[in-house]
């Protein structure tokens, strides 16, 4: 195994180097790789399994297209930050993807990398055996960004849930990003409860319901997978803040277009109203995480969040609820009421 780091040093190696060839099998570069550079290593290293770059970036000189890199036994790749266009970064997997089956790679900004058309033609014909994909697409908001809804449908196509690749969308203050990974179990994918336990300041209080788990009062290891078809909303950190009271309003055109099954907000305590009118704008919602509730807007609901609350109960199809952190019971009843 190789472990490379020593700063932004270029390492180029040219190809003909009286064509020795190194027996490294693990490569790891912790370091700014451009896809030349990369290229001239692969050449020199044919029994490599696994390789690694931190930071892949773009860059000024072109090596010749005809280089054939053989690279029977490379099955492992991971770009952790690749700054390169899908052009040119397309170009290269074909060389090395033949055996390749499993694949971490984190892009930012080019919109080209959202065409889920293109990943499928190349995975299709370049990269038959890839088996596990991990794919970050990191892109900044601006005053009028909104999340490209067109590109999530795309990711969510028969293509990519016959391989149980399944898509995220997660937003915070500063960016979107779109996300691809292999099924894993989540907390919503287990069997309903019949019952559970509610912990506050130090009572159990015993409830009954099949619909809401909350978090670290149930052992759920043992438990069978009930679903594995998702398409989920993850909002972070206090990302209400940018666009509040006017959220839902900036996010509504996405909303509508993509049928989200689960929603999970991160945020401290999210507004009554705003929770609400999210569920009402995503009626495929079958789960709902939430981290906290405002005990004083439960404490006293408007009549119109009443009567929300009211439609709500009404015609949403959640089937499980998690609350991260509850103080009181009544966080627990009104998800109950919400969700009944």
């Amino acid at each position: 195994m190789l472990l490379y780091h020593p700063g932004e040093v270029p390492i180029f190696i040219p190809i003909s180097i009286n064509q020795k060839f190194s027996t490294i099998e693990y490569l790891v570069l912790c370091h700014y790789c451009d896809i030349d550079e990369l290229t001239s290593i692969l050449f020199h290293t044919p029994q490599l399994r696994l390789l690694t770059c931190q930071y892949t970036i773009e860059t000024d000189e072109i090596v010749s297209n005809e280089i054939v890199l053989t690279l029977p036994n490379l099955t492992h790749v991971s770009f952790l930050e690749c700054r390169v266009e899908f052009d040119a970064l397309e170009n290269f997997i074909k060389k090395i993807s033949s055996q390749l089956q499993v694949w971490h790679l984190n892009t930012f900004g080019e919109t080209a990398y959202l065409d889920a058309n293109r990943w499928r033609r190349l995975i299709t014909n370049h990269i038959p055996h890839l088996c596990k994909f991990y794919f970050n697409h990191y892109m900044s908001i601006d005053d009028d960004a909104n999340p490209d809804y067109e590109s999530i449908n795309q990711f969510t196509s028969i293509f990519w849930t016959k391989r149980q690749w399944f898509f995220e969308l997660k937003e915070n203050l500063d960016e979107f990003v779109y996300s691809i990974h292999p099924y894993r179990k989540k907390w919503y994918d287990y069997h309903e409860y019949e019952q559970f336990d509610v912990y506050s300041d130090g009572n159990i209080h015993q409830q009954t319901s099949k619909f809401v788990d909350i978090s670290c009062q149930q052992d759920i290891n043992n438990c069978l997978i009930q679903s594995i078809s998702h398409i989920q909303l993850n909002i972070e950190s206090n990302a209400f803040a940018v666009w509040y009271p006017s959220y839902t309003d900036h996010m509504k055109p996405c909303l509508l277009a993509v049928k989200f099954t689960h929603l999970n907000i991160q945020c401290s305590e999210i507004p009554i109203d705003m929770l609400m009118e999210l569920i009402l704008l995503m009626p495929n919602l079958q789960s709902l995480e939430v981290s906290s509730l405002p005990l004083l807007q439960l404490r006293s609901l408007s009549v119109g969040n009443t009567e929300m609350l009211l439609l709500v109960s009404i015609t949403n199809k959640i089937t499980t609820v998690k609350l991260d952190k509850m103080i009181e019971v009544e966080q627990a009843h009104f998800l109950m009421n919400l969700c009944p």
